[in-house]
């Protein structure tokens, strides 16, 4: 399940915002098989002073309609899957909105997928004892 914020200058139209989204969910599919019902978004505004960047690090020309995305993935994802998300979240929005790729900074946090598998799999213990306690107490 991954978890995806997207950071923008305030003021941006509620269309422009969820073209934004829609372009990098549909990357996410394209790129990396995440199921299309599996999105979780957020998106948050900010004022002018509040969305700190570097306007030409690296010598890449910023402007003030940067979207800054982060997304939280599980680990294991290959380089050409990342190189693939990163293509088609530059090509996506670009397309229904017109936001330059110089102006779309992606951060991805991998996590780990054990962690993850072991709260799985401590929550399945759980409901299991407890349905059997239920089962004990019912006979």
């Amino acid at each position: 399940m991954p978890l995806v914020r997207i950071s923008l200058r305030e003021g941006t139209a509620p269309e422009y915002r969820k073209a934004i989204a829609e372009g990098v969910h549909q990357a996410m599919v394209e790129a990396m098989a995440v199921p299309a019902k599996d999105r979780f978004q957020v998106i948050s505004e900010y004022k002018a002073g509040d969305l700190i960047y570097d306007e030409d690090y690296l010598d890449v020309k910023r402007s003030d309609k940067i979207v800054f995305v982060q997304m939280a993935l599980s680990t294991g994802r290959k380089p050409g899957q990342k190189r693939a998300l990163f293509k088609r979240m530059a090509e996506l929005p670009a397309k229904s909105t017109g936001l330059r790729p110089e102006d779309l900074l992606v951060n991805l946090e991998l996590k780990s997928a054990g962690r993850i598998g072991r709260l799985e799999r401590a929550k399945r213990n759980i409901k299991k004892t407890s349905l059997e306690k239920i089962a004990r107490a019912t006979e």
